[in-house]
């Protein structure tokens, strides 16, 4: 989600993906105006999807690089290798 809007639906996950107003832009379930002033934003303010790009780039490394699922997954089945 490179500098993007999306719905913040409940329960989707986008919440926690996207940081509004660092990342994108999140706007209310089915709020078409939301939605719209929040694109028409993006298509006036071209300056502003620079950071953007720089922190989604930054999150997406640290939270969902290939490097950083394996080492979550291998954590994941140490701690139930150690319960069983």
């Amino acid at each position: 989600m490179w500098g993007t809007s999306v719905s913040n639906v409940p329960g989707s996950g986008i919440g926690w993906i996207v940081d509004d107003d660092v990342t994108g832009i999140k706007t209310a379930p089915a709020n078409i105006e939301e939605l719209t002033a929040a694109l028409v934003f993006f298509r006036e303010n071209r300056d502003k999807l620079s950071p953007l790009f720089r922190n989604c780039k930054s999150k997406f490394d640290r939270l969902f690089h290939i490097d950083q699922s394996t080492i979550g997954t291998v954590e994941l089945y140490s701690r139930l290798f150690d319960a069983i």
